[in-house]
């Protein structure tokens, strides 16, 4: 059975890379579990689903270069799955920088939220400082941050995740997405009845930073065209 499958895998690469585009689906499938090992190494470096779409793009990519006088198919995916060591160190570290400062933005939203409600309007900065005990010149960086720094429309996706012309890979590539992705990638193009938000928006949704946000956005939007490259939609 294992042969078996190994040999219709081969086949199904041979044929993509002939031009047959419509048996990716299927080969993917096939590969799930070779992908998942791959992509379990890596878990907590990176989002789940934004390491598989990573692992599926490399897989898509090398498919016209296997040569099955040279290597299994097996041997020569798993080869080429090694570059996503490379992906989790250039990306990983965009994460782990935005974490310290999501907890601090946090913390200061959380107070703000709680003045404001006691006081019926806006809190000042200097009203926030004492309540935050932070110097006044880190709460108006901060507020700063928050307003004019990050403000940011989710405008510049619409031509990237366009839904009249990608409707059916919309569809595929969001069941694909983890709970929170899907929730950021629903409100950047107002999809499954979501409303379509800025990033400042969709940040207070999930409760991340503005600079999270803005990161799984390009992400997701890389592994969005990724999809596209294949010819599946």
């Amino acid at each position: 059975m294992v042969n078996q499958n190994k040999q219709l895998e081969t086949e199904l690469a041979l044929r993509y890379s002939k031009g047959e585009k419509h048996v990716l689906p299927q080969l993917l499938t096939s590969l799930t579990p070779m992908i998942q090992t791959h992509v379990n190494k890596w878990t907590g470096n990176l989002p789940q689903d934004v390491l598989h779409g990573e692992a599926t793009s490399i897989i898509i990519n090398s498919l016209p270069k296997f040569d099955p006088k040279k290597s299994s198919l097996s041997t020569f995916l798993n080869t080429q799955l090694q570059q996503l060591s490379r992906f989790v160190y250039t990306n990983q570290n965009l994460v782990r920088l935005s974490e310290p400062r999501n907890i601090k933005v946090g913390v200061f939203k959380r107070e703000q939220n709680r003045l404001r409600d006691e006081l019926g309007r806006e809190p000042t900065p200097l009203e926030l400082a004492d309540a935050l005990s932070w110097n006044i010149r880190d709460v108006e960086k901060m507020l700063k941050s928050l307003t004019s720094d990050y403000v940011a429309s989710s405008s510049q996706y619409e031509g990237v995740f366009n839904e009249d012309k990608y409707s059916d890979y919309i569809e595929y590539f969001y069941r694909g997405l983890s709970p929170e992705n899907q929730l950021i990638f629903a409100h950047t193009i107002g999809y499954a009845g979501l409303p379509q938000l800025d990033v400042k928006g969709i940040a207070r949704k999930v409760n991340k930073s503005v600079q999270y946000v803005k990161d799984q956005q390009k992400l997701l939007a890389k592994n969005f065209r990724a999809g596209l490259r294949t010819g599946m939609f």
